[in-house]
Order: structure tokens, then C-alpha cells, then sequence
């Protein structure tokens, strides 16, 4: 049976996946629309269940790292990677999986604008023998609707277990392409203070929701204040000390 992760946190481009989503749904498995176990039949088997009963090669359900991959359609003819796995530090769901589908087959039922066929599925699932059991992720953050899961082109997934941020780059009716790629947690800088004394050559401070860097010593001077060749300069302009630059 399946079930759906729901409420999760937004980042600044979608969604993040940690101990604070939420299992939505209560019956065991009507809450994951393109499961065939939770979408009332009449749906192709997600491809974790194809793979689990020898339909589909290691070739087809790859265990991946960082890169950028294309999944084809779910039962493409083409016959390329009908999705992909990324390996993840939790024994509840220790992968997630990802998968693309079109409307044809079992799945000619979907509505042209449905996300179902214009984003990639991702769920976390549990594989075994007699007992596979799979949740869909809702990527909109803080949403419960389960006609909304699918992870939508230029947006982005977090995942905390595997420490992997998962980018859709685009969908088309030949595939998706997506990319895996490893979390670089922001830098986090104190918030610049008018009474603290800074005495350190690039110190970085917050101010205003960017990163600002010193070229001397300096107190009360506001970033920005005393112009673009003043003592404090943003990280990303042109004009930064050569000194601070990385």
C-alpha cells in the first residue's frame, strides 16, 4: 500500500524533506493518485514495483548520485532509464525514486494539465519482498493535496536523508531531465550590528538578506552607506576586495 508525505517546509525554490512532513491520510492506501494501490486501480505499477518483480534491469532503475540524468516515460518503447533511485540515511525509506510518466497505456486517464504528467514523482520507498511499501513526497510546500505531488520543472527538492537536492530542469513528452546534486548548507553570518567593533579584513556580515565583506577596520559605518567603494562591499559585486575575493 501506498501513502503521502504532506506538509512539508518551503525553501527559497520548493521543498524540503525532513522529520517535520507529515504522513497525510489514515486508510493505508488511497491517498498516492498514480499508485495502483492508492489510485483506486486503472494505473500503471510505479516503477519500483516493476523493478521489484523483475520487470525492469538495474540499467532501467539505476541507483544514481550527483549528476544529470534523463527518465523517459514510464513503459517508453525506447527502453531507457524508467527512473532512477538515490540512496538515503533512513530505515524507514531508505530510497528515494523517481519517475516520469505521459498519458498513454493504463495512464491515458490524465488530464492534459495534470501535474502527474507534467512533473516528476517522488516518493520514498521501502523495498522487500512480500512487503513493499511506498509515500509519495508532496513538493508543494505546506500542501495536503494529493492532485499536487509531482516535483514541476525549475523547481527543487531538499532531502535531508541523502543530503541531495533534487533540481526538474524540464519535462517533455520524450522524458525529464533532472539533476541530482549534493547540499550546500548557506552560510550563515551574524546580522551586521552599528555597535559592534570589526576588526578583522574580510569579515563577512548579513545586512538586508545579503552577504557583505570588510576591507578595514570599521564600527557604526552602515553597508552601503558611505558608497560602492566603501568599507563594507556585497560578496557579488564587481568591485570587492581582491583580498576577499575566494
Amino acid at each position: 500500500h501506498s501513502n503521502i508525505f504532506v506538509s512539508c517546509p518551503a525553501t527559497a525554490t520548493g521543498v524540503k524533506i525532513d522529520n517535520s512532513c507529515k504522513v497525510g491520510g489514515t486508510d493505508g492506501g488511497s491517498n498516492d493518485l498514480s499508485d495502483t494501490m492508492g489510485g483506486g486501480g486503472g494505473k500503471m505499477y510505479p516503477v519500483n514495483y516493476m523493478y521489484d518483480v523483475g520487470w525492469l534491469t538495474d540499467e532501467q532503475f539505476p541507483i544514481v548520485s550527483s549528476g544529470t540524468y534523463k527518465i523517459d516515460p514510464l513503459l517508453d518503447d525506447k527502453g531507457g532509464k524508467q527512473g532512477i533511485r538515490i540512496k538515503r540515511n533512513n530505515p524507514d525509506f531508505p530510497y528515494l525514486m523517481l519517475e516520469f510518466r505521459q498519458a498513454n497505456r493504463f495512464d491515458s486517464g490524465w488530464a492534459a494539465n495534470s501535474p502527474f504528467i507534467n512533473g516528476v514523482i517522488v516518493r520514498a520507498i521501502r523495498p522487500d519482498v512480500l512487503n513493499s511499501f511506498n509515500a509519495i513526497i508532496n513538493t508543494v510546500p505546506g500542501s495536503n493535496d494529493r492532485n499536487t505531488p509531482p516535483l514541476m520543472a525549475g523547481k527543487t527538492l531538499y532531502d535531508t536523508y541523502s543530503g541531495k537536492v533534487i533540481t526538474v530542469d524540464s519535462v517533455g513528452p520524450s522524458g525529464a531531465i533532472v539533476t541530482v546534486s549534493d547540499h550546500i548548507p548557506p552560510e550563515d553570518y551574524s546580522e551586521w550590528s552599528a555597535s559592534t567593533l570589526y576588526t578583522t579584513v574580510c569579515q563577512k556580515i548579513s545586512y538586508k538578506g545579503d552577504t557583505w565583506v570588510s576591507g578595514w577596520e570599521t564600527i557604526g559605518t552602515q553597508p552601503g552607506s558611505d558608497g560602492e567603494w566603501g568599507v563594507w562591499r556585497k560578496v557579488s559585486s564587481d568591485n570587492v576586495f581582491d583580498q576577499c575575493k575566494l
